[in-house]
């Protein structure tokens, strides 16, 4: 019997792991992220940090360093990941 699932979706370009306002990341995994600075992991997260200030250029060259673009799913791509999620109407019959 299943208990659980786990997924990892690598999307990445949203929030990087070396954000000022804070990330969830312990370390920076990409060489080409290393010049703007370590890891920003944040201990406490009962707050939102995302409205501090930050310095927007930095943010948008880091950006710019990435490998690869940022995934930006269409609106059918996000509900198909969606529906991959969800919890089936009625369990299957034994």
């Amino acid at each position: 019997m299943v208990i659980a699932y786990f997924v990892t979706l690598g999307h990445y370009g949203f929030w990087l792991p070396n954000d000022q306002r804070g990330s969830g990341s312990k370390y920076v995994g990409s060489p080409s992220l290393y010049p703007f600075g370590k890891a920003s992991f944040i201990q406490n997260r009962r707050h939102s940090r995302a409205a501090r200030a930050y310095d927007r250029e930095l943010r948008r060259r880091a950006q710019e360093a990435l490998d690869r673009p940022p995934v930006v799913l269409s609106g059918e791509q996000a509900w198909s990941v969606a529906q991959g999620f969800a919890l089936p109407l009625s369990a299957p019959a034994a």
